[in-house]
């Protein structure tokens, strides 16, 4: 197909549309062979916008039988004519539109309630049903067989049918799988796309027990191992589960490919290499912003291999192509980039520990963290200990280095990524309501009250869990650090304070109560680790009142007068609080 005939289509993860529509397809049909030949269970895992759905799609057309026509292997061929798997002629001999495949991607389940996300699990599975209502009029099927099929093709049947109903939708796939493999007389394939999605909204909103107990046995109904009608079951998702709960007990039985293998095996199956990349860009004439695409969508390492994401990439060029159109803008890669689902970023924020925000700060800051993360992770439990373990499933961190000990070394992929860390914290910390602002707000009021313990409590609590944003990726000063660290309380104080002044020269910053009743000078001083914290306050509180107490009292003659001094050292701080006196 000619370049101009070529259309980018970040969206659209139908294998058959894509190719109808004339989008821009990277060739990843011969992983087809390599996901069929993996293991007769297979779990996949990789992070949103690598393209799990498209290619578990390929995968259902290449290997699905023509109905109405069986052995007639045409349309497949006509579907992926010009791609490299037909050039396999042995796996194509056995496999090419040979197998009966149900594939199932759940588009309507989800929800606040397990109310909603069981109707909109039932219009789902019903739907699929409907796509193969022509088993109602098969031969090789009996009456009490099609009568089952009308009652999980019958949404209301799955919803108001009670316990047979919820037993209905809990056998559906693998009940479909046996009648479609009894009409074909061949075993079938079961494909599931996106089930962890629906189990993840379910642990968000509280109801994870009850469709766990749905879904679980979705995929177990019947063993595989004794079957005669399923010859593979392939699930794609996020998260490898932990077998603490139903879901993940069940994935168990699969063999695993995730973003953790350190081999190459399927590598390269999902997402784009960099090989890719470069390849699209010339396609479209875009050959001199390689470097640029790759800053901002590459990064990934799968195995040994270096990975970019799909959506960001054509989200990229789209924008490269819309920047050469008359009186466009210039290109900004970051203003391209389809807004992804942060939730996990800002559900970690208030959760950190001091040790969590040394590593985020510097993973920021362009370099590394050595972390153990789980490969095992549980949709119903939300520990903080885990969430290192979700930003990397979900794609914010990429493995840098593999250690002994199950520990790795991760680092922040790309310059986009890293822009959904600097908006997650900017919120955070710009928050009027958030803990941040709260702690900010009792710090204040316990300068401006002379109540040192309660000052200093929630400043080391702020200190600890402060992150500094830097966008271009080069390590701050540790002054910055400090600095950036009060600009955040002071703004997060918001109404509390007035007359807020910083002078450089002599690393002060004064202000006044709202009410005007107090007036704080902080004096900043940073310090060595065997330098003693708390002398150096009491010291730089003591010069401050000798020297500029007085000016302080003509400044608010009608209020209290306090000097704060304030020593920063690694990730703690000495603090000296005390009244000015005539």
């Amino acid at each position: 197909m000619a370049q101009g005939d070529l259309r980018l289509i970040p969206d659209l993860d139908d294998f058959a549309e894509l190719i109808k529509a004339g989008g821009y397809y990277v060739d990843k049909t011969p992983y087809i062979k390599e996901i069929f030949e993996f293991n007769s269970r297979v779990l996949i895992i990789r992070p949103d916008g690598f393209g799990k759905t498209l290619t578990m799609s390929a995968l259902r057309y290449f290997l699905e039988t023509d109905y109405e026509h069986p052995g007639d292997t045409s349309k497949q061929r006509e579907l992926f004519k010009g791609l490299k798997i037909l050039g396999d002629q042995d796996f194509c001999e056995k496999h090419l539109g040979q197998h009966p495949v149900v594939f199932f991607s759940p588009r309507h389940a989800g929800g606040d309630t397990f109310d909603q996300a069981y109707k909109g699990l039932c219009e789902d599975i019903s739907s699929l049903y409907g796509e193969f209502s022509w088993l109602l009029h098969s031969d090789r099927l009996d009456e009490d067989e099609k009568r089952n099929f009308r009652r999980a093709a019958d949404v209301n049947s799955l919803l108001n049918g009670g316990a047979l109903g919820r037993e209905d939708a809990r056998e559906s796939l693998h009940d479909l799988c046996r009648l479609l493999s009894k009409h074909c007389q061949k075993e079938a394939v079961l494909i599931i796309d996106g089930l962890d999605d629906l189990l993840q909204q379910a642990a968000e909103h509280g109801y994870f027990e009850e469709m766990s107990g749905i879904i679980s046995p979705m995929l177990s109904r019947s063993s595989f191992y004794t079957s005669d009608y399923m010859c593979r079951e392939i699930i794609s998702g996020r998260l490898r589960p932990a077998g603490g709960d139903l879901f993940g007990s069940v994935l168990d039985h699969f063999a695993p490919n995730t973003t953790l293998c350190s081999d190459d095996g399927l590598s390269e199956a999902f997402g784009f290499t960099y090989g890719e990349v470069s390849d699209l860009l010339a396609c479209f004439g875009l050959d001199e912003f390689s470097g640029k695409v790759l800053e901002f969508c590459g990064g990934y390492l799968v195995g040994s291999k270096r990975i970019c994401r799909p959506k960001d990439v054509i989200c990229c060029v789209r924008g490269l192509l819309k920047s050469r159109e008359p009186g466009a803008a210039a290109f900004d890669p970051s203003s391209c980039l389809e807004e992804r689902d942060c939730t996990v970023i800002a559900r970690f924020l208030p959760e950190m520990w001091c040790d969590d925000a040394k590593h985020l700060q510097e993973l920021l800051d362009g370099g590394t963290a050595k972390l153990r993360v789980a490969e095992y992770l549980s949709h119903g439990v939300f520990d903080p200990s885990k969430f290192w373990g979700l930003l990397f499933y979900r794609g914010f961190l990429t493995v840098a280095k593999r250690c002994p000990n199950y520990e790795y070394e991760f680092r922040i992929p790309n310059a986009g990524v890293r822009r959904c860390f600097a908006e997650k914290l900017n919120a955070y910390y710009s928050s009027v309501t958030g803990p941040f602002a709260n702690l900010a707000r009792e710090c204040i009021a316990g300068l401006v009250s002379g109540a040192p313990d309660k000052a200093v409590v929630a400043l080391r609590r702020m200190f600890w869990n402060f992150v500094r944003v830097n966008e271009s990726g080069v390590k701050t000063a540790y002054e910055n650090f400090c600095l950036g660290f009060l600009t955040r309380l002071f703004d997060a104080a918001g109404q509390e304070i007035c007359e807020y002044r910083y002078d450089s020269d002599s690393n002060v910053i004064s202000f006044k109560s709202a009410d005007g009743a107090a007036r704080v000078a902080l004096v900043i001083k940073y310090a060595n680790p065997d330098e003693n914290r708390g002398k150096i306050a009491d010291e730089a509180a003591e010069q401050f009142e000798s020297r500029h107490g007085a000016a302080a009292l003509q400044a608010n003659p009608a209020g209290k007068c306090f000097v704060c001094a304030i020593v920063f050292c690694g990730r703690g701080c000495a603090f000296s609080l005390k009244e000015i006196n005539p």
